[in-house]
């Protein structure tokens, strides 16, 4: 976000449902040297008060997924905070607005005037002006055509008062009123705030004029919703309350509370960024999940039916490898560890020639079937299952070595094949290339002699040679479906994950993020459960940038777009 500062810090980023004030408490001149930089207002005495501006990060404003509001499908989004956002003006010294009636007040980069008016500016009260346009128009000359916001408005002096009374009467789109310093009116459909009057002592009512045009009018009382006045009326802003010091002729500390369950339900969704309401001077702008949820960056992991019977993987193995396997199938009465119609071994014990195992060495997986074992010669053959390759080696006696990845595991042979290495292990887990683990389970219910369901299990972050920069905050977790047979439909059937809750309008799709930042999808038709996992822990991108600043996105995919940030 250009110009904007990153909601992190060296030591913690900004990950799921952490709030933006667990992270980083405020914001200061030292991140924003323009917005929050030190400014001074000077009294006719010369007296300076000098002021720095902060702003707070609200407690519970967090990333999260759900469906808030009237939404009808999920989104990743901004949780409503439990405490407001704050700005907050701190004066070196106490200050008596009384006595700068008329000065110019900056906050945050913005311009305003503290009103001329004795009854505009009490202990009780502070009003501050806007301005579009600050001009000087002077009297005697042709009426002036200005453009402001887009429009054109026409500004004529028609005299000035001289003597003791300063006054002047001006002219805007045609209508005509007698004004005077510090007081701002309603004149021709526009906001006038008259700023100063300058009489000549010739011509006989000459003179100059300097005008606020288009002109809004900022009312503060203590512990109140601020109110804004502008050409067409008088407006409360919505969720802003003045809660600073309550005398503003003996004032420290000035602070606005910014709520933004309360801004006006009209505007309950911000298409991408969450705008400070007062002064429109800057916002909060979420960027979404890094990597994003649909980046390439992660891995994927399906798990699906295989026809009626089978339970299907699909993953990339840590060589880089795509994967599709199918290890689990049910066989009339129970779920068992098969592929086609052979056995898969989850342990060492006397694999027969046909069979399948799957071997874990050093992190990485393989899904190996046993062809021959041949006395003449002494040779013993298996086969890769996922790439195909013949791995043919001779044995000695009763044993038989094989090098995978460097690492040498032995076999014991016989008429079958035994593991006989502690370097390696054969069980019902594979790894997948970002470090997920995958481990397969079947279970029996009470009173059933067979194993009636089976449960698949994925491991966030879990393998050994996977380390990840964060665990201290977010440890890593599982996503778990339990398959089951139908008997009404005659075909395998998955549980829906617990994480994915949230419903896609009225369709049959549902997801969910963990907290490591797994985004979990499944659709209750095809049964089909996918996973898009990262080895580190997600982080989110919120960022508080000055109102104009810009978002740069990346990559094409859904995903990658700036995030909707939905309030409430």
């Amino acid at each position: 976000v250009e110009g904007g500062v990153k909601i992190e810090t060296s030591a913690s980023k900004l990950f799921y449902e952490n709030t933006l004030k667990d992270i980083k408490e405020t914001f200061t001149k030292t991140e924003f040297p323009t917005l929050l930089k030190q400014a001074v207002i000077t009294d006719d005495e010369g007296a300076e008060y000098k002021y720095d501006t902060l702003i707070r990060n609200p407690d519970g404003l967090y990333p999260t997924f759900g469906t808030p509001g009237d939404l009808e499908s999920p989104i990743l989004y901004l949780k409503d905070p439990t405490a407001p956002i704050t700005i907050e003006i701190n004066f070196n010294k106490e200050i008596n607005f009384s006595t700068v009636r008329g000065k110019e007040f900056e906050i945050l980069g913005k311009k305003y005037t503290i009103s001329d008016s004795t009854t505009e500016v009490t202990a009780d009260k502070l009003t501050l002006y806007s301005t579009a346009l600050d001009q000087t128009f002077t009297a005697g000359t042709a009426a002036t055509t200005v453009t402001v916001g887009g429009k054109d408005i026409t500004v004529e002096v028609i005299g000035v008062k001289t003597g003791g009374d300063t006054g002047a009467t001006i002219k805007v789109n045609g209508e005509t009123k007698q004004v005077e310093t510090g007081h701002s009116y309603t004149i021709g459909g526009e906001k006038i705030y008259v700023k100063d009057i300058m009489a000549y002592d010739q011509p006989v009512g000459g003179g100059a004029v300097r005008l606020f045009v288009g002109s809004d009018k900022i009312e503060l009382e203590n512990s109140t919703i601020v109110k804004k006045i502008t050409s067409t009326g008088s407006v409360d802003i919505d969720g802003v309350e003045y809660t600073g010091d309550a005398d503003f002729e003996a004032l420290s500390q000035m602070k606005f509370t910014i709520t933004p369950s309360n801004f006006d339900p009209e505007v309950e969704y911000v298409t991408d960024e969450l705008v400070e309401p007062l002064f429109g001077a800057f916002k909060y702008q979420f960027t979404g999940a890094t990597p994003a949820f649909g980046s390439t960056d992660r891995g994927t992991i399906k798990i699906q039916p295989d026809g009626t019977t089978k339970v299907k993987l699909v993953f990339t193995d840590r060589d880089g490898n795509a994967v599709s396997v199918s290890p689990i199938k049910y066989n009339s009465t129970a779920f068992d560890y098969k592929i086609g119609t052979e056995t898969l071994h989850i342990t060492d014990e006397n694999i027969a020639v046909d069979d399948y195992f799957i071997m874990n060495v050093d992190g990485y997986s393989y899904i190996l079937q046993l062809k021959k074992i041949d006395t003449t010669p002494d040779e013993v053959t298996l086969k890769n299952v996922v790439t195909g390759e013949s791995l043919v080696k001779t044995y000695s006696g009763e044993l038989v070595t094989y090098s995978f990845h460097g690492v040498e595991v032995t076999f014991n042979v016989t008429t079958v094949l035994n593991l006989n290495d502690s370097d390696a292990n054969i069980e019902p887990v594979f790894y997948t290339k970002d470090g997920a683990s995958i481990t397969m389970g079947l279970l029996n219910s009470t009173n059933v002699s067979g194993k009636d369901s089976a449960v698949i299990t994925v491991g966030e972050a879990d393998a050994s040679w996977i380390s990840y920069s964060a665990a201290a905050k977010i440890a890593n977790g599982t996503v778990a479906t339990t398959w089951t047979y139908d008997e009404d439909d005659t075909k395998v059937i998955s549980s829906k994950p617990g994480v994915a809750a949230e419903q896609f309008g009225d369709t049959n799709k549902y997801a969910g993020v963990t907290d490591f930042g797994t985004y979990v999808t499944h659709d209750t038709d095809s049964d089909i459960t996918e996973l898009k996992y990262y080895y580190e822990i997600t982080s989110y991108g919120v960022y508080l940038a000055p109102t104009g600043a810009t978002t740069t996105t990346t990559g094409g995919d859904t995903y990658q777009r700036v995030v909707p940030i939905a309030v409430g």
